[in-house]
């Protein structure tokens, strides 16, 4: 098999990265949902987190470091795509 073009990788770079940021808004939903406390008191202990608040936290966590990973892919493929038509 030869290598994708570049118009086709551009666009599959294009659409992951939307997809990601439609997986953000959902994780980020979630997370405020489950209403997991930052900060408590001035001088108080740290209030603990549920499992439900630890697993949202997580799973926002990951979906912000793929949303990254997949702008990064974007970018790449932009580059590529504009070198290869002389922009």
């Amino acid at each position: 098999m030869g290598t994708e073009r570049p118009e086709h990788q551009y666009h599959r770079a294009r659409l992951a990265f939307i997809t990601a940021v439609q997986d953000l808004h959902a994780a980020m939903h979630t997370w405020i949902a489950a209403e997991v406390p930052l900060y408590g008191p001035t001088g108080a202990p740290l209030p603990g987190w549920t499992k439900e608040q630890y697993d949202a936290t997580a799973a926002a966590a990951a979906a912000w470091q793929e949303l990254v990973r997949r702008r990064k892919a974007y970018q790449s493929a932009l580059r590529i795509l504009r070198e290869g038509s002389g922009r």
